[in-house]
């Protein structure tokens, strides 16, 4: 029989392909699916977690082709998928000043590189921009870099919050640094960890440096600091105020305010001082607290002066009166007569009054001056000589005078008295000698000194200054310096009105005086007295003085003081002249309109009740003009004399006077 071999099939589900059982070749094509099932199912799950992302997640080929974005990619770009299947290039994405950076940072990656946080300028399919931060690594397949991947982060709001965080430093900077006051943070060991810049050109770069070392000179913490009660008692706010140098070594004042900084947990961690430069300020109440100190002193020296001078003036009635009856009395007296060295004795004493009390006119401005141009260097070359007789030999006289000095107002002889009473007074503060020195300039005195001293005007000055190199005097002696009957020196050694005299012939000149002394350090008087643009007279020859003191002429006598009254009224009766009396003004009027007689000359005291001398002439010149007028006085008044000088046409005789220098005066109105 024929033999017949039957060739299995490829297909036989008894054999496999390599000439196994059926059984086998269906195990060998269930392990590809499983492979390709467990593959797909990675990439799904990849692109789902990819598609949940936030960030835009993307994939390009080795030329920069997008193969792969996700929703959110699309989403913030604007465009749809269709556009990224075109083939779209991940460049489009980049704002065109960016793009040149991405194509070098893409070379970069697939070169193998990882690129974290790269920071561009994104932009939308509509052109509209933002900024972003790209995370891209390569995609490597069988060993060999195919492609990049990445995550597109949009950082707008970071950026907005940077910017608006970079905003609020910039206005805290500014706010710190120009605030007007120092700031400073230190810390618990009292180190400066933070200035700002009024603080540093204030005090230097303190930063680093104990607390306050720039403030009070020493490496140390100041026992009243703010900073150490903050740190040591836990107090909210201090506030002190602080004296030290600034960086050039200048005195300066400080109002400091200490607050503490406190951490999250509410403990004190450092604190935060406030420095605010207060010199200004406390200049300002320094030259308040003088100003009211000179305001006060002025005020007491003014009604010194009014008491002085109402004083002043009674006493000079009176010493009238004694002088007057005294030489009455010594004229009937014969010589060797016992009562007439008792007289003389009155008269002297009397005489020594009248000094007195012309220093206290003096001091209380009620002198008459002979104000003239003056040129105070003449005064001090011709005073020289007598100057160094006065202070002695063991004093040094040096005089420092100014060129081109200018010319002042004032009475020589009460320029020529100022001068030899600071003279004296320098002298007795030299006891063991020394050095006088007389100085003149020119200065200019602005605003500001005004402010600091009370009755002074801007302008131009004379200034007048005499130092010594004496004692000195302290701060209680030298305030009360310019006070009448006020002395340091020994009983019967000096009566007080020295220095007095002089401080009211400054001020009646229209000048200033200051004294600036300490204790050992000597003494220095400043005296101001204003420029005036007016030329130098030569003065003119004196009239001639009567020498005839006898008259028969009709005078009226008008004085209140009725013992002077009476007085007057002797002493020229007794020398032929007509007399009438009235006791005030309203009498003089009612003797005046009575008589028919010529009236020659009315003498009357510029000072009376009701009516003053100068309303009384007015009244008597609607009744009848014919007569000269003489007036009297023991000290100024505002009806004859302005700021101590007398009005032009006034003829004025000072009380005390003497007999003769009646009868002089008298006669030279009379005859001229």
């Amino acid at each position: 029989m024929e033999e017949t071999k039957v060739k299995k099939s490829v297909t036989d589900p008894e054999e496999g392909p390599e000439g196994g059982t059926a059984k086998d070749q269906d195990e060998l094509n269930t392990e590809p699916k499983e492979g390709e099932a467990a593959l797909l199912e990675s990439e799904t799950r990849f692109r789902d977690l990819v598609e949940l992302l936030p960030q835009a997640v993307f994939e390009t080929d080795e030329m920069g082709k997008l193969t792969l974005t996700n929703a959110r990619g699309l989403e913030t770009f604007g465009y749809t998928r269709e556009d990224f299947d075109k083939g779209a290039s991940i460049f489009r994405l980049v704002a065109s000043e960016d793009r040149m950076k991405a194509r070098e940072n893409n070379r970069r990656v697939m070169r193998g590189e990882r690129l974290n946080g790269i920071e561009y300028v994104m932009e939308k399919k509509n052109g509209s921009r933002f900024p972003a931060v790209v995370y891209s690594s390569p995609i490597t397949r069988q060993h060999k870099i195919v492609g990049t991947r990445g995550i597109i982060v949009d950082i707008s709001e970071r950026k907005r919050a940077e910017e608006a965080l970079l905003i609020e430093r910039e206005r805290l900077e500014t706010v710190t640094q120009n605030i007007g006051a120092g700031l400073a943070i230190i810390s618990k060991d009292y180190q400066t960890l933070w200035a700002n810049k009024v603080l540093k050109d204030l005090f230097g770069d303190v930063e680093g440096e104990v607390c306050h070392l720039a403030y009070n000179e020493r490496n140390e913490i100041c026992p009243g600091c703010g900073v150490r009660e903050i740190f040591e008692k836990g107090k909210d706010k201090v506030v002190h105020e602080q004296l030290g140098r600034d960086i050039l070594g200048n005195k300066i004042w400080s109002e400091i305010i200490a607050t503490p900084i406190k951490d999250k947990r509410g403990n004190i961690a450092s604190a935060l001082e406030l420095v605010i430069p207060i010199t200004e300020r406390k200049r300002a109440e320094e030259e308040r607290a003088s100003l009211q100190e000179q305001f006060l002193q002025s005020q007491k020296m003014e009604s010194i002066g009014r008491l002085a001078g109402g004083i002043a003036h009674d006493f000079n009635n009176l010493l009238t009166v004694i002088e007057g009856y005294t030489q009455l009395s010594l004229i009937g007296l014969k010589e060797g007569d016992p009562l007439k060295k008792n007289l003389e004795q009155v008269q002297n004493a009397a005489e020594h009054a009248t000094g007195l009390t012309r220093q206290i006119l003096a001091f209380s401005r009620r002198q008459i001056l002979d104000m003239k141009v003056l040129d105070l260097n003449i005064i001090l070359r011709d005073l020289e000589k007598m100057l160094q007789r006065v202070i002695g030999e063991d004093i040094e006289l040096v005089t420092v005078l100014a060129k081109n000095l200018g010319k002042v107002k004032a009475d020589s002889s009460q320029i020529e008295q100022v001068i030899m009473n600071l003279a004296v007074n320098a002298r007795d503060a030299m006891p063991n000698g020394g050095k006088l020195t007389i100085e003149t300039a020119n200065e200019e005195l602005d605003e500001s000194y005004a402010r600091r001293h009370i009755a002074v005007k801007p302008g131009r000055y004379v200034m007048l200054a005499v130092s010594d190199t004496g004692c000195g005097m302290s701060p209680e002696i030298r305030d009360r310096v310019f006070e009448p009957f006020f002395t340091t020196k020994d009983k019967g050694k000096g009566t007080g009105l020295g220095l007095s005299t002089v401080y009211g012939i400054v001020k009646q000149s229209g000048g200033n005086i200051w004294v600036y002394s300490e204790p050992g350090l000597g003494t220095t008087f400043k005296i101001y007295l204003p420029v005036v643009d007016e030329p130098m007279i030569e003065e003119p020859k004196e009239r001639p003085i009567a020498e005839r003191a006898r008259g028969g002429e009709t005078i009226l006598v008008v004085e209140d003081d009725e013992n002077l009254r009476r007085l007057t009224s002797l002493i020229l009766k007794k020398h032929g002249y007509r007399i009438l009396e009235a006791s005030n003004g309203g009498e003089a009027l009612i003797i005046c309109r009575n008589i028919k007689e010529p009236l020659d000359l009315v003498l009357t005291d510029v000072i009376m009740p009701g009516m003053s001398g100068r309303q009384l002439i007015e009244e008597l010149r609607q009744i009848r003009d014919a007569f000269k007028v003489l007036y009297m006085s023991g000290y100024t008044d505002n009806a004859i004399v302005h700021h101590g000088v007398l009005d032009a046409g006034i003829d004025l005789i000072q009380k005390p006077f003497t007999i003769a220098g009646l009868l002089r005066k008298v006669r030279e109105v009379m005859d001229n």
